[in-house]
């Protein structure tokens, strides 16, 4: 996630929500790196609630032609 679009999401939520948010987007780019797919997010101003709106197809195996 580049710094703008952090800088973006958290100047939306409320700071004492701050933590929450960061800690949804620490496990979430923890699973992107794992998993390999995209994601999509939308993150509620009121609440910091993280919501995935889409998800990327999953990576094609190594070694096979596509």
């Amino acid at each position: 996630m580049s710094p703008e679009t952090r800088h973006r999401i958290f100047s939306a939520v409320p700071v004492w929500l701050w933590p929450y948010l960061w800690l949804q987007l620490w496990a979430l780019q923890r699973w992107i790196r794992a998993s390999g797919r995209g994601l999509l997010i939308a993150v509620c101003p009121r609440t910091g609630k993280v919501y995935v709106t889409a998800m990327a197809d999953a990576p094609a195996p190594e070694g096979t032609y596509a």
